[in-house]
């Protein structure tokens, strides 16, 4: 098997020791040098390749020690999918990764939460993570309960049916910067949202019940928005990023109703905001220094919102 040198086979013999009584010296220094040189994996093919020769593979991983963030990612993604079989070994080599730096590796932590036991995952590595530009997402109540348990979060998902209460008692109302709620049956009337203070975006996925600022954050809302609606926008004291996503009907908006937000610095708008409804928006938001065009898959010429917002950086996305 080892004259054939190839990589999977040498993950089979890799495997095999686990099982070996006895065996050449030699031959188990010979496997676990080849097994070394795939490791760390450096894609995730390559970190599925490797989790089929089984929990063995969790004693060769490195420490963050000397690789590069790309090696260390494939480590921490190899650890988390040994996670269900072999979550003691698994958990040390994650455990050796939590003060790293890269944004890749700490999502990657984050990520794979749901395969650990929820608190002791929660204090023994999400809480010692850098949260910049970490957002951790809540699928499960006991995952929600551990949140009270670590340092505030300031970008935070639930997943399900989680009531307004039950999300202020689970995090820092005044420290949320950002909220995603997705699959949520129980949010409706959106204005006890304002008692997360901090926040800045909003963002809902198939939250049928919601009412007031919910039309301003799905995609294209069925009515128009209303003054009222605007208000409760308006009421939002750290609102900074504006996203506005309806390609069909730019009148769903009620730009005219629309109330001056002093605060807000970044914008995202569909392409056929333009003409009247562009300087009516810009008019209102005095203080936006980013504009991202939804372009839909069309080239567009971005001279009349460069003229609207003098003072921003404006860029399109094509998706």
């Amino acid at each position: 098997m080892l004259a054939r040198n190839i990589p999977r086979l040498t993950l089979l013999a890799l495997a095999c020791l686990e099982h070996a009584a006895a065996l050449d010296p030699a031959v188990r220094a010979e496997v676990e040098r080849r097994a070394a040189e795939l490791i760390p994996p450096r894609s995730p093919e390559e970190a599925r390749e490797l989790v089929k020769a089984g929990p063995l593979v969790l004693e060769l991983l490195p420490g963050p020690e000397g690789l590069s963030d790309s090696d260390a990612w494939g480590v921490t993604v190899t650890a988390s999918l040994l996670g269900a079989e072999e979550p003691e070994g698994a958990l040390a080599v994650l455990l050796r990764f939590r003060d790293h730096p890269s944004l890749r590796v700490r999502r990657q932590l984050v990520g794979t939460w749901g395969r650990f036991d929820s608190e002791r995952y929660a204090t023994e590595v999400l809480d010692h993570l850098d949260r910049d530009d970490l957002h951790i997402t809540c699928e499960t109540p006991e995952q929600r309960a551990t949140l009270s348990l670590m340092r505030p979060w300031h970008k935070v998902s639930f997943i399900g049916s989680v009531p307004v209460p039950d999300m202020v008692r689970a995090l820092d109302p005044g420290r949320v910067e950002t909220l995603s709620l997705e699959a949520n049956d129980s949010v409706g009337d959106l204005s006890r949202l304002l008692v997360f203070s901090s926040l800045k975006s909003l963002w809902l996925q198939r939250c049928p019940h919601v009412s007031g600022l919910a039309t301003l954050c799905l995609a294209a809302p069925d009515d128009p928005l209303t003054a009222a609606d605007w208000q409760q926008v308006a009421a939002l004291p750290a609102l900074r990023a504006l996203v506005m996503y309806a390609p069909f009907s730019v009148s769903t908006y009620a730009l005219d109703v629309m109330p001056e937000l002093p605060a807000v610095a970044e914008l995202r708008i569909p392409g056929n905001i333009r003409g009247h409804s562009l300087a009516t928006l810009a008019a209102r938001l005095p203080s936006v220094r980013k504009v991202t065009v939804k372009a839909y898959g069309v080239t567009l010429d971005l001279t009349e919102y460069t003229r609207h917002f003098p003072d921003a950086d404006i860029g399109d996305d094509l998706g």
